[in-house]
């Protein structure tokens, strides 16, 4: 094992890192003098207090941890743990799971996946956060009560491997959680004080940037199926031009099929870009260029697949639209 050091400050999405013994439970200054919190050199994630509690932890700990011999070599424990648990595989295509080295590089995947698809992920989340939240006092009720939703993930292998189309939206969830982010038990003292501050200073910028329709964030935790491995973004929420507007049928019915055609789109492996000059979302997608990751636009001809792709960036374009109106002026959904 190696010496723990804490995280370092970062506008990455914050990964789960742990300051706590994965076996017992203690954490470090609360054991004896000279003695630290160890990093596993295997999966560079969790840490030990020391060798025996590895040891002991390693019926478990070994389903995400193999050592790979090189950088390239699979993780032969955590195609164990997939076929364990039996996870579901999505639609035809066999899942990557087993061809990541750590799960570093599975995060380092996922963000990037997440990036190329960033409207369409902030426009899922929010119109089915708008939809959840429609019986239950609106959006209003996030101001004193924290929510999670959960967003599941899977990576897949495909015959036209890119940026945006490795990777399947699966299975999603919404409900309250214990405490938000910044207040978790399981930070230390310093972290957890760094990322109230980077929270505070986050909603002190919404609120100057959207005045009194800011309402707060969403805990929005996209979690990778068969591990324990996610990461968490937080997306803002404005109040509605009506509070009641999501109550309405033909409302609920927007927020929905937007939501389901954006995960259409992101499950295509088409990434979709929309802006005050454009607001007709472009297709494209991500290619390496350069060891850069590059945007570039969908050909779509007159053959089936370009004909479905046009219509259905036509059909987004209308329910963007009429849920963008829903919003008060100057928000860009």
């Amino acid at each position: 094992m190696e010496p723990y050091q804490k995280p370092i400050k970062s506008r990455q999405p914050p990964l789960v890192v742990t300051t706590r013994c994965h076996h017992c439970g203690a954490e470090e200054h609360s054991l004896p003098e000279g003695q630290k919190l160890k990093r596993c050199t295997g999966c560079k994630t969790l840490v030990f207090c020391s060798k025996e509690c590895q040891k002991a932890s390693w019926s478990e700990h070994k389903l995400l941890c193999r050592r790979p011999t090189s950088s390239t070599q699979p993780i032969d424990g955590m195609k164990a743990w997939l076929d364990d648990r039996h996870v579901a595989r999505p639609m035809h295509l066999p899942s990557r799971l087993s061809e990541f080295p750590n799960p570093t590089a599975l995060c380092a995947e996922l963000t990037d996946f997440l990036n190329h698809h960033k409207w369409a992920m902030a426009t899922i989340v929010r119109a089915r956060v708008y939809l959840l939240l429609a019986e239950r006092g609106g959006v209003e009720i996030l101001k004193d009560r924290p929510c999670v939703y959960r967003q599941f993930l899977a990576p897949v292998q495909v015959p036209d491997p890119n940026g945006s189309n490795q990777w399947l939206l699966r299975n999603y969830t919404f409900g309250p959680a214990e405490t938000r982010p910044e207040d978790d038990p399981d930070l230390d003292d310093a972290e957890r004080a760094r990322r109230r501050a980077v929270a505070k200073s986050e909603h002190a910028s919404h609120r100057e940037k959207y005045g009194d329709v800011y309402v707060s964030t969403v805990v929005t935790r996209f979690s990778i199926e068969g591990t324990h491995v996610h990461i968490v973004r937080q997306y803002p929420m404005w109040t509605l031009q009506d509070p009641n507007a999501m109550r309405d049928p033909g409302n609920r019915v927007l927020a929905q099929q937007l939501a389901d055609l954006c995960v259409e789109f992101v499950n295509d492996g088409i990434s979709l870009r929309t802006s005050w000059e454009r607001p007709l979302a472009e297709a494209g997608r991500y290619i390496m260029k350069n060891k850069k990751w590059e945007w570039t636009p969908v050909v779509e001809d007159n053959t089936p697949t370009g004909v479905a792709r046009v219509i259905n960036r036509l059909a987004l374009h209308s329910l963007h639209t009429r849920f963008a109106s829903l919003h008060h002026a100057g928000i860009l959904i």
